[in-house]
């Protein structure tokens, strides 16, 4: 049985139902993140406009090749249901 069936099914538990049923699809979205780490070696001079100026330059230049599934973030997105016709 799909997860929201066996939703409706706890719902169902106690109440008094007609017995008629109508159909709504469920859409379920989650943000997930990918990262991308490199080690770098710079002056100890650099200060925090020159580091920020290494992490946005280095952004801007890659392709996304480079990026990896980050397994700990998991955020809801936008989740909603919509009546069949």
């Amino acid at each position: 049985m799909e997860i929201a069936q066996k939703v409706v099914e706890e719902l169902k538990e106690g109440k008094t139902l007609s017995g008629q049923t109508k159909k709504v699809k469920i859409h379920l979205a989650a943000l997930t993140r990918q990262t991308y780490t490199e080690e770098v070696e710079v002056p100890v001079e650099f200060n925090e406009n020159d580091l920020d100026h290494i992490v946005y330059h280095t952004y801007d230049n890659t392709d996304g090749s480079e990026f990896v599934d980050d397994q700990e973030f998991w955020e809801k997105g936008q989740c909603y249901y919509e009546e069949e016709e």
